[in-house]
């Protein structure tokens, strides 16, 4: 298996795994001291800095320090339970109020817009696709944006911790969108092959690539401009769909920090094969040509024997997922069905002035899902 990264992964605009979301927990009190990992958030940018009369913790086994020429001094003596559990409370109830503070003043900026987003399915197995309607009431004050954001899609396991992404451009340019319209589109997301069953919350946000600056919604805040939007439950992966890479495929490839995203580079003509369910089916594929600098169009057919069941152009650095209906007669009666998928031209990275690449393989196009859904 290769785990090679290739450059550009990310251009495809679909799902990706990593990450975390940075929440902090406040750890328990410990031998009178308040150390700084355990009440400040792991961003500084998160908690502003405490202005009025507190200093800065300059260990994490010291109290925090006063500015007043008096200072802070317990009458009840070094060593009194009371005295440390008194300064305790009153440095947590200080950073709440401080925070509480900063959060509402970041909260002052005019929210654009309220997102939300629609599930077709409730529960979807591991590697299987389900679509996902997204939808951005703009405020009818919302400020006229001049840079285009992208829509960030979180999905965090009942710890909170970051399973896969669906980041992607929404369909019309932020900088088109006008106050008060609505924006909403559907987009097919297929459910990585992540480690984890069970359900999963979903938080969306709008931030710029350059620079990672997001902007204030309308909704349930989760922190750092981001908000929860929906569940969706994870079940495991089912046999019945799973989709065999035959012969005419490269090795696996992954993101290293996301091993649950992964794909297959196809060469001039590649075969699948699945279990022959004996009835019609939905045959899906999840494919795109990162390879933005090509310079034409490449024909794709997918075929049954001599049978055309799909053709289509796929523009370089453009992502698809294609939907063909196949009805039982094309399958026949063998235990299981193979389809032939031919890319035309092919194109070896070595020889494109502009990639910078030494790979001499021959690459038709980049293949993220191949799923059968019988009726």
């Amino acid at each position: 298996m290769n785990r090679d990264e290739l450059s550009d992964a990310s251009s495809r605009g679909g799902s990706s795994i990593g990450g975390r979301f940075h929440r902090s927990d406040v750890a328990p009190y410990e031998h009178g001291h308040i150390a700084l990992p355990d009440v400040l958030l792991a961003d500084q940018n998160d908690v502003c800095r405490l202005h009025h009369g507190i200093g800065r913790f300059d260990r994490t086994d010291e109290t925090a320090r006063f500015h007043h020429a008096e200072g802070f001094r317990s009458h009840l003596g070094r060593n009194s339970i009371i005295a440390r559990e008194m300064l305790r409370r009153l440095l947590a109830a200080l950073l709440v109020v401080t925070c509480a503070a900063c959060s509402s003043k970041a909260d002052e900026a005019t929210p654009v817009a309220t997102p939300a987003l629609t599930l077709a399915k409730s529960a979807v197995p591991i590697e299987s696709p389900v679509d996902v309607t997204y939808r951005f009431q703009v405020a009818p004050n919302a400020p006229k944006l001049s840079q285009n954001y992208r829509v960030f899609v979180h999905f965090n396991d009942a710890s909170g911790q970051q399973l896969w992404t669906d980041d992607h451009q929404p369909a019309t340019p932020t900088s088109e969108w006008k106050p008060g319209s609505t924006i909403e589109y559907t987009r097919t997301m297929f459910v990585p092959k992540v480690p984890y069953t069970g359900e999963t919350t979903i938080d969306m946000g709008l931030y710029l690539p350059e620079g990672g600056e997001r902007l204030p919604l309308i909704g349930t805040s989760v922190g750092k401009r981001a908000y929860q939007v929906g569940t969706l439950q994870v079940q495991p992966q089912t046999s019945t769909t799973l989709v065999l890479f035959n012969e005419g495929w490269h090795q696996v490839e992954v993101v290293p920090d996301s091993p649950g995203v992964e794909w297959r580079w196809s060469k001039q003509q590649g075969t699948l094969r699945f279990r022959n369910p004996g009835r019609d089916v939905i045959f899906m594929l999840d494919l795109d040509q990162p390879q933005a600098d090509l310079k034409n169009p490449q024909q794709i057919q997918l075929r049954a024997g001599t049978r055309s069941l799909d053709s289509f152009s796929l523009t370089p650095g453009e992502h698809a997922v294609r939907r063909v209906n196949v009805p039982a007669s094309v399958l026949g009666n063998a235990d299981t069905v193979e389809l032939t998928l031919s890319v035309d031209p092919t194109f070896t990275p070595a020889y494109l002035p502009a990639a910078k690449n030494k790979d001499m393989r021959t690459l038709g196009v980049r293949v993220f899902h191949a799923y059968v859904e019988p009726k």
